[in-house]
């Protein structure tokens, strides 16, 4: 979903509608439709990056037999393993951003199912929501 400024000013003052809209679907409607589905976009791309880094992780930990003088060498060598030593920071702080998510999700969920007073694990779950949020997580995930 491509939209210059000029086609998103027709389409919010209402004098375009986008090609994929459906018959009686309003605005709002329409564009909660077209995040969701980004949203899901996003959320399989990120789903892949985790996995591949978790292949490549376990890849380093093997070891492998030399053709030439049949050794056992260790994989973490290999230049796929080299990505590990990479920073990813987009793929970091979107896993981060659903870790946050998550955690605060616990928070809700404890503050309001909890019989008690209790609003100390809430609070905290809230405050590591948003370390992981800035990345400032000492020791966390």
């Amino acid at each position: 979903m491509r939209v210059t400024e000029h086609e998103m000013r027709g389409l919010l003052t209402g004098k375009c509608v986008p090609a994929d809209m459906l018959v009686n679907e309003e605005l709002p409607a329409y564009l909660v439709r077209k995040f969701a589905a980004l949203q899901q976009k996003l959320d399989a791309v990120t789903a892949e990056a985790a996995y591949l880094r978790n292949e490549i992780k376990q890849h380093s930990e093997c070891t492998h037999q030399c053709e030439v003088c049949g050794e056992a060498d260790p994989c973490n060598t290999d230049d796929v393993c080299l990505a590990l030593n990479h920073p990813l920071p987009a793929t970091d702080g979107i896993l981060n951003d659903v870790r946050a998510e998550g955690a605060e999700m616990f928070a809700s969920y404890w503050e309001r199912n909890c019989a008690h007073d209790d609003t100390f694990v809430g609070k905290k779950a809230k405050h590591f929501a948003a370390q992981l949020r800035t990345g400032s997580n000492e020791g966390g995930v």
